[in-house]
């Protein structure tokens, strides 16, 4: 957020960057407090994958964690030391690896020991759309099914009946793969 006073008020789009290694920083401390919190709670703590669309992919390398391989070994480490588990978005998951180049299964492959929830929706690898699934969506095959833990739908703008017939649909697409 723009803390720059000539903003206060006003509609803001977009946060003040700050060097990566400052944003690690923010990251490791932050995680260190949820998890101490969280450890006499009996609460899990999972790390959603960020989403990069084409208008900021120039920064993203810059900018955010947790969009590629590129702070993998930074990542992982969090996992292990921290006992996180990871929340895949598989909608921003097309979204970045398309935005990023990078394979979005080898993602999935990379990470796949941590995963224990998934968001699911489809969209057109440009925006965030979140669309109803198809047989033809991208991810069945590639997600640890067996090892998830929960599982959420992501669609918008559908009307009761289809999204009822969405979650139907999912039910018995998992089930081929547990």
């Amino acid at each position: 957020m723009n803390h720059n006073p000539k903003y206060l008020g006003k509609k803001q789009t977009q946060f003040d960057a700050i060097p990566i290694s400052i944003s690690r920083k923010n990251l490791y401390d932050s995680i260190v407090y949820l998890s101490k919190y969280s450890e006499n709670r009996n609460v899990n703590l999972y790390l959603e994958n960020n989403v990069i669309e084409h208008y900021n992919s120039k920064e993203a390398n810059n900018r955010y964690h947790f969009i590629s391989f590129k702070d993998s070994d930074f990542i992982i480490q969090l996992m292990n030391k921290f006992k996180i588990g990871i929340l895949l978005d598989v909608g921003h998951l097309k979204i970045t690896s398309k935005s990023l180049k990078f394979n979005s299964k080898k993602f999935v492959e990379k990470y796949s020991k941590h995963i224990k929830i998934v968001h699911l929706s489809d969209n057109n690898g440009l925006i965030d759309q979140n669309k109803i699934l198809t047989k033809k969506s991208w991810f069945w095959n590639f997600i640890p099914w067996q090892q998830i833990e929960y599982v959420s739908l992501e669609l918008k703008n559908y009307s009761y009946n289809k999204l009822i017939s969405q979650v139907k649909f999912v039910e018995n697409q998992i089930n081929k793969y547990i």
